[in-house]
């Protein structure tokens, strides 16, 4: 999922904090089963594939391929 977001964000700055859900175990209650996954500002954006219409409208539609 990293190397096709970057794929499509190549001209749009973003920040990307990868986290390992097993260091956590509420991250790992939550989320076990359900990775990889993208979430902007605690929210889903996408789980196991991206959607490239959300991810575009998330993007503002700039730079984005």
């Amino acid at each position: 999922m990293v190397a096709e977001l970057a794929d499509h964000l190549t001209d749009c700055p973003y920040e990307l904090e990868i986290v390992n859900i097993d260091s956590d175990p509420e991250l790992q209650s939550r989320y076990a089963g359900r990775i990889p996954l993208l979430m902007q500002d605690n929210v889903l954006v996408a789980e196991y594939v991206l959607d490239r219409d959300h991810l575009a409208a998330l993007a503002g539609n700039r730079n984005f391929k």
